[in-house]
């Protein structure tokens, strides 16, 4: 575990929101041996992306009201119940849903353990993101890369997910 870096990261690059301009173009791909193509080409365009992300939550009132501080997220849904459920959307339109558990204890997993292992988030300027989060007491951070292409660095929230905090100079795809 590292502490909270120090805030002089090297090559702020600022960096624009992915279009759909900046998308690779169509085409087909074969999924797997048997299954049938998906013709993109054609304009078919069956998958279109994730519609949100989900945790299940100790304490989904808690650890939702810290996702709305920590990022500004925008509550889009909250099914009035105690505790609650809610859907959070983020500028870029990415949807968060917090839900409560229905059992479980706390799992202490490692990045690399077996299944969805993290969520990451983008920023436009690293440097400045990480101060943010270290002014707001996040003091424990891990795994920390640079370099001319991208800026990574992960942390948990209050119930212990790992978070990936993430600047890339182009795209993904670009």
């Amino acid at each position: 575990m590292e502490r909270c870096p120090a805030r002089d990261v090297r090559g702020s690059v600022r960096h624009r929101p992915l279009r759909s301009e900046d998308r690779p173009p169509r085409r087909t791909r074969k999924m797997d041996e048997g299954s049938s193509t998906i013709n993109l080409a054609k304009g078919i365009n069956m998958f279109s992306g994730f519609e949100h992300t989900a945790i299940a939550a100790h304490d989904s009132k808690r650890l939702g009201d810290w996702y709305i501080r920590m990022f500004g997220l925008q509550v889009v849904h909250d099914n009035g119940k105690t505790p609650p459920t809610y859907l959070l959307r983020a500028p870029d339109g990415t949807v968060i849903e917090i839900l409560p558990a229905a059992a479980g204890e706390r799992a202490n997993y490692t990045q690399t353990d077996a299944g969805l292992r993290h969520l990451a988030l983008t920023v436009t300027d690293f440097d400045a993101a990480l101060s943010y989060l270290c002014g707001q007491g996040i003091d424990q951070f891990f795994d920390l890369r640079q370099s001319e292409q991208s800026k990574l660095i992960f942390f948990r929230d209050p119930e212990g997910n790992i978070l990936h905090l993430m600047w890339r100079a182009k795209p993904l795809g670009s």
